[in-house]
């Protein structure tokens, strides 16, 4: 890139030389673009191989830029293809998948007289990115549930995956889980579901064909996917590294809010027509902790005050139960996702939920 441009530059001056007879020392400038481009280059291979500046998918894919506008990939369910490792600097866990493209063990569809379905659905902190299969905030879940005293036996579905939000889970649970006849039905949300649907919009992405229909990447990607050094221009001038312009703020959020809370009335509506209960929960990531305060506060508010939802406050339960707010305890250092003593949290806050609001036959 750097070469490209510099020698439009020494071409432009060329031009300028001849046309207005300029008294330019054309081995002086030749001499200067080298130096700045190798200066650069030198720059641009430092911040490269110490990861400055790097994407959250470039850490993971070893350099490798993707961009979160192209559609390469997506189809109408969002699940995994095959088994695969779950990989950062901080952590490595395998993942074995399903029939369904999910990381968990092959469900029955028929249903004994005694039993008790619980499924999840969310992205990667649902499927347990940053743990064991067996240290996801659903398994410490299931075993708090299996140590009550109860007829029922308990079955448990992680249909979480890695990128997903909630308009790709409420297709998936429609289309292909509906008929495992869930009792209890758990949708987690967090922050990252609100810069995916500013990404990808709401249940509009669905192409007839099954396909999905991103926005429009801005025309500055090139630059940034190629130029550490522009990176640094680009995040001074406010965007993040989904090239979004911060602080998203007025009608812009309120609309991915209102997509959110329109998919949670249709997961509510299902659950009336289908006979199961529903919970929803925003999972609070770091930032949100130290803050004490969900990106999407307002959200969580009007989840809080409709009586037909069942609202988890997992903000709260976190403030209210970890030792001296010792959040940083909870997550990986350098990827963001919570280790297995953060899902254990989690899997606590759900658990109390469950007692206190008193789900019919635990």
């Amino acid at each position: 890139m750097y070469i490209i441009v510099f020698t439009l530059i020494y071409w432009i001056l060329l031009a300028l030389k001849k046309w207005f007879k300029l008294n330019l020392k054309i081995k002086n400038i030749k001499l200067g673009i080298y130096s700045i481009v190798i200066i650069l280059s030198i720059i641009e291979l430092v911040f490269i191989l110490t990861g400055f500046q790097s994407t959250y998918l470039e850490k993971r894919n070893k350099f490798y830029y993707h961009s979160p506008y192209s559609d390469y990939g997506l189809t109408r369910y969002h699940v995994w293809e095959s088994d695969h490792l779950l990989k950062t600097k901080d952590f490595s866990y395998e993942r074995n998948i399903n029939s369904l493209g999910l990381s968990d063990i092959e469900p029955k569809i028929e249903k004994s007289e005694n039993e008790y379905r619980i499924i999840a659905l969310g992205d990667s902190f649902t499927e347990g990115d940053g743990c064991h299969a067996d240290s996801t905030w659903l398994k410490f879940l299931e075993r708090d549930l299996e140590k009550l005293e109860t007829e029922k036996t308990f079955t448990f579905i992680n249909a979480g995956v890695c990128g997903s939000d909630p308009m790709f889970e409420y297709v998936l649970f429609k289309d292909k889980l509906l008929k495992y006849k869930a009792d209890l039905l758990i949708l987690m949300i967090n922050e990252s579901d609100f810069y995916d649907i500013i990404l990808l919009g709401g249940m509009e992405r669905f192409r007839e064909d099954g396909s999905i229909k991103t926005k429009k990447a801005p025309w500055f990607e090139p630059i940034y996917a190629i130029s550490r050094i522009s990176r640094l221009v680009f995040r001074f001038l406010g965007y993040n590294e989904l090239l979004i312009k911060l602080p998203i703020e007025g009608t812009e959020f309120q609309e991915v809010e209102k997509s959110i809370y329109n998919v949670i009335l249709d997961f509510e509506k299902l659950s009336k027509e289908n006979n199961f209960k529903f919970i929803v929960s925003i999972n609070p990531v770091l930032s949100e902790l130290k803050n004490k305060k969900l990106l999407m506060h307002n959200l969580s508010l009007k989840l809080a005050e409709n009586k037909d939802i069942i609202y988890v406050d997992l903000l709260k339960h976190f403030i209210e139960t970890v030792d001296n707010n010792d959040f940083e305890s909870l997550f990986w250092k350098n990827d963001g996702h919570n280790n297995a003593k953060g899902y254990e949290v989690i899997g606590k806050g759900m658990f109390n939920e469950l007692k206190v609001c008193k789900v019919e036959s635990l």
